[in-house]
């Protein structure tokens, strides 16, 4: 079961940098049943956390350099905070739902 306390400390962890599968371990090691599919959401989720770098060829270089190309960034679907509350969510619904 995860209470309130268990909520918080795992919301700080992964803000902190937990990765998908040692959030996974906390479930296994508190009675959760991981299933597939909720690898699966749980992956999802952490790849809306992590924003991986870009590189650019010479000729995009030049171009940013010399002011001629603009790129925009894309904002997440929504803020990590409520990525990493709907990651707790899915570990909820599995420990109040047990199979």
């Amino acid at each position: 079961m995860i209470d309130s306390k268990l909520t918080r400390e795992l919301e700080e962890k992964i803000a902190e940098g937990m990765t998908a599968d040692e959030l996974i371990e906390v479930a296994k090691e508190n009675g959760i049943e991981v299933t597939d599919e909720m690898r699966n959401q749980i992956a999802e989720r952490f790849a809306e956390l992590t924003v991986e770098g870009v590189e650019l060829d010479d000729g995009a270089l030049e171009d940013v350099a010399g002011g001629r190309a603009h790129f925009r960034l894309i904002k997440p679907k929504h803020s990590p905070l409520k990525t990493i509350k709907e990651i707790i969510d899915v570990l909820k619904s599995q420990s109040n739902n047990p199979q």
